[in-house]
């Protein structure tokens, strides 16, 4: 009786395939751990790319209304030490920026009628040194959307007009305008919803002109919490705002309204030619052993 043997592998058949499918494995898992990575990469770049153009977006549009003469540098080191943003030679030295802005919110609110809340434009025959008329305006809804909107008073605003000099004596400076006094800015004390008119707490000899600017704030990109994030030193971007200088307050104090803008900041910077500010922001995300950063710069032309 003659049996059949099937014929099988032999053992070195099965060693070589054993060492193919290794080898294949170990190109598999190299492949699989380096898309994983540039993965994890892509997510961290994102991620740190898209805060830093939210965060750009919110300076640069608050940025779009600031008053140019009120637009200064900080040095945190030393709290008399403010210069003009334009006047900064030394950009490694004033690290904080600090700005007034028009009181944009009630500027773009309109009533039933299609008048503004305040019109920026001033009856210079019907004005007195106390008394700014201002028709047009519906000063009844600007009233309404200071104290019921941005939690302010009517006392916490002032006027700037868009005369270079606030008097025959006395040129409009950011030191003057609140920062070290405020001797060349008028506050509003009330408002008089009648002749729809500005009533000004100053009487000093102040050059009244056809056009103005309402403030309500003064706003400030201060970094906090430096520290170092896996060999990179990195610091959080404070914006502070709803407080007036004018009024002896300061973005340093206790009540001033702060958030953090963007954590994991690497770069701060700014500079101004003219009526022209520029401003570089980068952040920076962790990812294993190494930091991705993303940049930003922009130009605030008005």
């Amino acid at each position: 009786m003659i049996k059949n043997f099937k014929k099988a592998f032999t053992m070195i058949e099965l060693i070589i395939v054993m060492v193919v499918l290794g080898i294949v494995a170990s190109m598999g898992a190299t492949i699989i751990s380096q898309v994983y990575l540039n993965y994890i990469n892509q997510r961290a770049m994102y991620s740190s790319s898209t805060k830093t153009e939210i965060a750009s977006s919110i300076i640069f549009n608050r940025l779009s209304h600031r008053l140019t003469n009120t637009t200064v540098g900080r040095n945190p080191s030393n709290s008399s030490d403010i210069e003009l943003v334009s006047n900064i030679t030394d950009s490694n030295k004033y690290s904080i920026l600090e700005w007034y802005g028009m009181a944009v919110d009630s500027f773009n609110a309109n009533d039933t009628n299609m008048r503004p809340a305040w019109n920026g434009f001033c009856d210079v025959n019907g004005s007195s040194k106390t008394s700014i008329a201002t028709i047009g305006s519906n000063l009844s809804l600007l009233k309404t959307i200071i104290e019921n909107v941005s939690n302010s008073k009517i006392s916490d605003l002032a006027i700037i007009f868009a005369d270079p000099s606030y008097s025959n004596t006395q040129g409009y400076n950011f030191k003057c305008m609140g920062y070290v006094d405020s001797s060349c800015i008028s506050k509003v004390s009330t408002l008089n919803t009648t002749l729809e008119a500005f009533t000004l707490s100053n009487s000093d000899a102040k050059r009244v002109s056809e056009q103005y600017k309402l403030i309500r704030s003064a706003y400030a990109l201060v970094p906090v919490n430096e520290r170092d994030y896996h060999g990179t030193p990195v610091f959080d971007l404070d914006f502070r705002y709803d407080y007036q200088p004018w009024q002896g307050e300061s973005y340093k104090d206790s009540g001033t309204n702060k958030n953090i803008l963007v954590r994991n900041v690497s770069t701060f910077r700014f500079s101004a030619m003219g009526d022209t500010i520029r401003f570089k922001l980068c952040v920076t995300e962790n990812v294993g052993n190494k930091n991705i950063t993303t940049c930003k710069e922009k130009a605030v032309i008005r």
